[in-house]
């Protein structure tokens, strides 16, 4: 059984995972490498010169919670500009990532291999297909361009560990992010092994679009934070941080 890890959490109660897991991360193994981790999406993943995007109240949480982290990527940037990142505890944001404003799956596809070849992540927290639905693409097509990422992430790491978003909804072709979004669980579950979980995060569920976009489209700073709590909790309750060896999200 596929675990959808959200905050909720899989198994044993999500207080008693997070509480753990936080425990273990505020006492790294010495020596323990950082965890290398690729945030890889669209636009929702870049955000532009006036919406920082998830990525930063998500590194935020990470360094509040002690994680032994590295986010890599050839990206530096948001769409057109950047917005002001002040520090937080005494740390500049760690800005890589590889979020590119209306992006397809196709197009990720084209150029992942060049990007992982510098920059091998351990765990990757996979936002994509909105732009496919948006460009009347198939169901279909972007399933199977999803599962031809996860192999093209594998073939660069095979103990790599995928979380994969359902998306959030969107003002327009919602209809096909519900259908794509129930085909994520799906395929998650068909390439989910104990080597390289692949794991479902429900970003979909309670996210309002009027309350949590600022265009239909894209999180406002709500959305943002939501976006980055959700993100956290699968972090902590999957354990894939904390373990030099990645679990299986089965159970």
């Amino acid at each position: 059984m596929i675990c959808l890890l959200v905050a909720s959490g899989c198994g044993g109660g999500p207080e008693a995972a997070l509480e753990e897991v936080s425990a273990r991360l505020a006492n790294p193994s010495p020596g323990q490498p950082a965890k290398k981790i690729m945030l890889l999406g669209d636009s929702i993943t870049q955000g532009d010169k006036r919406h920082v995007s998830y990525r930063y109240p998500l590194w935020k949480k990470l360094v509040a919670a002690n994680a032994h982290i590295d986010l890599v990527g050839t990206q530096r940037d948001n769409f057109q500009g950047n917005p002001s990142w002040p520090k937080y505890q005494g740390q500049a944001f760690d800005r890589d990532h590889e979020g590119y404003w209306g992006w397809r799956t196709d197009e990720v596809l084209s150029q992942v291999d060049g990007w992982l070849r510098n920059h091998t992540p351990d765990i990757v927290l996979l936002h994509l297909g909105s732009n496919d639905m948006f460009h009347d693409n198939t169901v279909d097509s972007t399933v199977d361009e999803l599962r031809t990422l996860v192999d093209r992430l594998r073939a660069a790491n095979p103990t790599v560990a995928v979380l994969m978003a359902q998306l959030i909804p969107a003002d327009r072709q919602n209809a096909q992010i519900t259908q794509l979004n129930a085909r994520i669980v799906e395929l998650a579950s068909e390439m989910n092994t104990d080597a390289s979980p692949v794991m479902v995060v429900d970003h979909n569920t309670g996210f309002n679009v009027s309350d949590h976009t600022y265009d239909g489209i894209h999180p406002n700073a709500r959305g943002e934070e939501i976006m980055a709590t959700r993100w956290l909790d699968a972090l902590l309750a999957s354990q894939v941080l904390g373990q030099a060896v990645l679990p299986s999200a089965s159970h």
